[in-house]
C-alpha cells in the first residue's frame, strides 16, 4: 500500500481543485476563514446601489421639472428612457446585492426557506403562537396562541360563521 502522503498528493492532483489545493492546506488546523472580499463586495454593492438610488431621484427630479416647466415631448421622452434605464440598473445591483447577502445560491429553495424561518420567528417572538412546551415543558407539537394569535382566530371564526349562515 503506499504512503498516505502520496494518496492524498494523487487525490490532490487528480481533481479539479488539485492546482489550488495542497496537502498542508487540506489538513491544516486553524479554521477556514471567510474572505474579506466578500464583506468589500457587499459594501460595495450597498454604496453602488446608494449610488443609483440617487442618480434615480435626481433623473426623476429632472423628469418633473421638465413637465412642469413644458418642455417639448421629444426631450421628456428621453428623459424619460434614461429614468427607466436608471431604475433597470438600480434593480440589478438589487439583485447582486440580495444574491451576496443570501449566499448566492442562485436558486429559490435557500431564499424560501430563511423567508419562511424569518416569519415563523416573527410571529413567535410577536406572540401569534407559542409552542406549548416552551411555557409548560410538556410535549412538544402542542401550541397556544398569544393575544393577537386568540384575535386572528376569533375574527377568522366570526367571518366563517357569518359566511356559513347564509347556506
Amino acid at each position: 500500500m503506499p504512503p498516505p502522503s502520496s494518496l492524498l498528493a494523487r487525490l490532490a492532483s487528480s481533481t479539479s481543485l488539485g492546482s489550488r489545493l495542497s496537502i498542508s492546506r487540506l489538513f491544516s488546523l486553524s479554521p477556514p476563514r471567510a474572505p474579506p472580499a466578500m464583506d468589500r463586495t457587499e459594501d460595495s454593492l450597498r454604496k453602488a446601489l446608494a449610488d443609483r438610488q440617487a442618480a434615480v431621484d435626481a433623473q426623476g427630479n429632472a423628469v418633473r421639472a421638465l413637465k412642469a416647466g413644458k418642455a417639448p415631448k421629444p426631450e421628456i421622452d428621453a428623459a424619460i428612457k434614461a429614468l427607466n434605464d436608471l431604475k433597470i440598473e438600480k434593480a440589478d445591483v438589487e439583485k447582486q446585492l440580495q444574491a451576496a447577502v443570501s449566499g448566492g445560491s442562485g436558486d429559490g429553495s435557500l431564499t424560501r426557506e430563511a423567508f419562511r424561518h424569518t416569519v415563523v420567528n416573527t410571529l413567535e417572538r410577536r406572540l401569534f403562537y407559542i409552542p406549548s412546551f416552551k411555557i409548560y415543558r410538556g410535549v412538544a407539537g402542542l401550541y397556544d396562541y398569544g393575544p393577537p394569535g386568540c384575535a386572528v382566530k376569533s375574527n377568522v371564526l366570526a367571518y366563517w360563521r357569518q359566511v356559513s349562515r347564509g347556506f
